[in-house]
């Protein structure tokens, strides 16, 4: 046994039991190793099925996903992240993961904070182009890649460019062998009369099995108690098109060449345990297969590991396998060298005791125990990877920096999205909504654009709106108005108000234009004056971020209730692991560490600039997944502490306050790390994010209204 950290907590994903291919016998396998042979891991599984099963009574089983639903894949990495793991190790195969050339997969990959370890079962040589841009993405989010076998490795560097230092090769895993001798196996299956010849697997026309039939009879002739004994169901695949018409002609070949009576057929789906007591009680293991390019085949690891004589055709991962003498190899589709290659090993038992040794010599490397020991050495490795990238990504060198390009501002579509009344509310595509009317929130936020971009004549169409939607009555502004200008409510919510209070003072202290700060003097003086206590913790900020930029007799005792306010909340619901104001992460979540900032700075109060700070970081580690890029809390359900955090939907607001949050920052205490975070989530708009989609339409300025799963 070796040792792990305390409750290693790994999470397999791929084909899993009780499905029934190698792939999902493998990742079984591995599972059940990783428990045996690292004493404190703890091993769950993310399982591919084709349909939903119930299996819920599998201990390893964390959550199926089914293959086309993408809704499943994002519920995948949301248990994966709930369950804490520590690492996450992929089986690969184009076919088992749904989306174009198993693209699905990604929405897993590109969401969970564990650092990612992938194991290759194919390799191409010649990718499609989805199968290249997928693999590329892959091999790009995982710290550490495994193959078995070095061409495999080879084709990686060669195909993928993948850099030969972040490839690993870790030999498919073999069983032990059973207690019993193989004598003693060879009579319970009722092969104590013959020499056993023998091939596993599920049944397709590219196993080539028919080339050893067309050979059977020479070898018959001078070994006439040979059996050919062939064990497998046929591939499921291949039953919905043919049904068994490809077992149905091998019988009908081998009663034409007289030797029917010297195959048999076990037309099953066998378990781990009965194939390595078939494996054991067979003298020669032959593959026949038929494509060159495969990069790995579990039964033939298993055969030669368990020391039995072996004869393939030449595919890849024969030739690296059974290389230097540890095999026979004879060309694929030629049953005159394969009849040749297989009287040669049943006629010289000098040659099998040969074999047997070395597949035995062999087979100490590739036995479970051993490969899991490998795998546990790379996984860690790959989280101490993880942390120094991660680190270097919060905190980076600034000799190996390279600014953000940055688009030039346009504002086609925000003037677009205006009437003579003010900015519509909505689009569809780019087309103004008129049936979603307009709202001051909006129009606030307009108003301190346009003040700040010196455009006059947005900030006189935004001055106007907020005018005509202030309550003198109530010292309070509405939100929401239909298209035929009619308000549809008498007062508008808490955070619309804030924004707006916001906005106006941004009017009034930036503004080049006297009526536009005249009008917003005449808002601000009723509005301040009957300031309520609201409710919620942003509209607070907002109000902070506007009042901060005034330097009156009025702004000190709002801005010093609302210090109180952030101190308050934030001892209240902030602990060791939750570095926060509220017990939830919600939206604009960064404009409560600016506000902490700026109030922090018009107060002089270095302990609320440094709480600020303090917010600020530790929601930067919240929004940054592990490849570095910025991924915002989504509005799906949020973030509430001690649940499930939301990675979708992801709104463009959150990665604006973010920067805006951040470049605050770096006024105050600059510092270079603040202003490349700060540009990390800006790129979040031009395709640095979590599906690789820009958001941004930088011809005309306008900006998709955020991400989902898909």
């Amino acid at each position: 046994m070796f040792g792990a950290p305390p409750s290693f907590r790994i999470v397999l994903i791929g084909n899993y039991a009780p499905e029934q291919c190698g792939l999902a016998t493998f990742t079984t396998d591995l599972a059940e190793s990783f428990e045996r042979n690292i004493p404190d891991a703890v091993v769950k599984v993310i399982a591919m099925r084709e349909t939903e099963l119930d299996i819920t009574s599998d201990e390893h089983l964390l959550y199926e996903v089914r293959r086309g639903h993408l809704a499943d894949y994002v519920e995948a990495a949301n248990s994966i992240n709930d369950f804490g793991a520590d690492i996450v190790c992929v089986q690969h195969e184009y076919g088992i993961f749904g989306g174009k050339s198993g693209e699905h997969l990604l929405t897993i990959l590109r969401n969970v904070r564990a650092p990612i370890v992938t194991t290759l079962h194919t390799i191409l040589v010649k990718p499609t182009e989805d199968q290249r841009r997928v693999l590329d993405e892959i091999l790009s989010l995982s710290e550490r890649v495994v193959t078995m076998s070095e061409r495999g490795r080879d084709i990686l560097h060669e195909v993928h460019g993948t850099h030969a230092g972040k490839i690993d090769m870790i030999p498919h895993g073999i069983p032990a062998r059973p207690d019993h001798t193989d004598a003693e196996i060879k009579a319970e299956l009722g092969f104590a009369d013959h020499q056993v010849l023998l091939t596993f697997g599920l049944l397709s026309p590219d196993k080539g099995i028919e080339n050893v039939v067309r050979a059977l009879p020479a070898v018959v002739a001078e070994n006439p108690d040979l059996l050919y004994v062939v064990v497998g169901a046929t591939h499921p695949n291949i039953r919905r098109q043919h049904g068994e018409a490809y077992r149905e002609s091998l019988l009908a070949t081998a009663a034409e060449l007289g030797v029917a009576d010297h195959i048999r057929f076990v037309d099953a789906f066998v378990d781990l345990d009965e194939l390595v007591r078939y494996i054991c009680a067979c003298d020669v293991y032959v593959t026949p297969y038929l494509k060159r390019e495969q990069i790995t085949s579990g039964t033939l690891a298993y055969a030669m590991g368990l020391g039995r004589p072996v004869v393939s055709t030449p595919y890849w991962y024969a030739e690296e396998l059974l290389g230097d003498g540890r095999g026979l190899l004879v060309p694929a589709r030629d049953p005159e060298a394969m009849s040749e290659a297989l009287l040669r090993v049943f006629g010289d038992a000098d040659l099998r005791r040969d074999l047997r040794e070395q597949g035995l010599r062999a087979g100490k490397s590739m036995s479970w125990p051993a490969v899991a020991k490998a795998y546990n050495t790379i996984f860690t490795q790959s989280i101490e990877q993880s942390k120094t990238r991660i680190s270097s990504i919060m905190h980076p060198n600034p000799v190996h920096t390279s600014p953000l390009s940055l688009p030039p501002l346009r504002y086609g579509h925000l003037r677009r999205l205006c009437d003579d009344t003010g900015l519509f509310q909505h689009a569809k595509y780019a087309i103004p909504n008129r049936a979603e009317g307009y709202c001051i929130d909006d129009n606030a936020r307009m108003l301190i654009l346009a003040v700040n971009e010196n455009l006059d004549d947005l900030a006189t169409l935004a001055t106007t709106f907020t005018e005509y939607g202030f309550s003198a009555d109530r010292g309070l502004f509405r939100n929401f108005m239909a298209y035929d200008r009619r308000w549809l409510e008498t007062v508008g919510s808490d955070d619309s108000n804030g924004r707006t209070i916001w906005a106006l003072a941004t009017a009034l202290n930036h503004s080049n234009d006297s009526s536009v700060r005249e009008i917003a003097r005449e808002l601000l003086e009723p509005a301040l004056r009957e300031l309520p206590d609201f409710e919620h913790l942003r509209t607070h900020a907002f109000v902070a971020l506007g009042v901060a930029q005034m330097p009156d007799a009025r702004s000190e005792p709002i801005l010093r209730r609302i210090a109180t306010r952030l101190k308050r909340d934030f001892a209240r619901n902030s602990d060791e692991n939750w570095i926060w104001f509220e017990d939830f992460l919600s939206y604009d979540n960064a404009r409560l560490c600016e506000a902490a900032i700026r109030t922090g700075v018009a107060l002089e109060d270095e302990e609320l600039i440094d709480l600020g700070f303090k917010t600020l970081a530790w929601l930067g580690e919240v929004q940054t997944d592990r490849r570095g890029m910025f991924a915002p809390v989504g509005c799906n359900g949020f973030y509430f502490k001690g649940g499930e955090r939301a990675w979708f939907d992801q709104q463009p607001l959150e990665a604006a306050a973010t920067v805006a949050a951040l470049l605050a920052a770096n006024e105050v205490r600059p510092d270079l790390k603040l202003v490349q975070q700060a540009e990390n989530a800006f790129a979040w708009f031009l395709g640095r994010n979590a599906v690789g989609a820009p958001l941004a339409d930088v011809a005309t300025g306008g900006c998709c209204d955020g991400i989902l799963p898909s």
